[in-house]
C-alpha cells in the first residue's frame, strides 16, 4: 500500500516539475521573440502625447 502511494506522489511531483520547465520554457520564448515591438506601455501613452502635442 505504501508503495502505491509513493509512485503516485513521485508521478505527480514529475508531472509538475515538467510542466514548470514548459511554462517557463515558453515565457523565457515569448519574452526573447517581443524585443519590445508590441510593448502595451507605447501603445497606451501613444495617443496620450499625440493629443498633448496637437494641444
Amino acid at each position: 500500500m505504501i508503495d502505491i502511494i509513493e509512485i503516485i506522489l513521485i508521478t505527480t511531483s514529475l508531472l509538475s516539475f515538467i510542466t514548470t520547465l514548459v511554462l517557463f520554457g515558453c515565457y523565457k520564448l515569448r519574452k526573447s521573440n517581443c524585443k519590445n515591438d508590441d510593448d502595451p506601455k507605447v501603445s497606451v501613452f501613444l495617443p496620450f502625447i499625440m493629443k498633448m502635442k496637437s494641444i
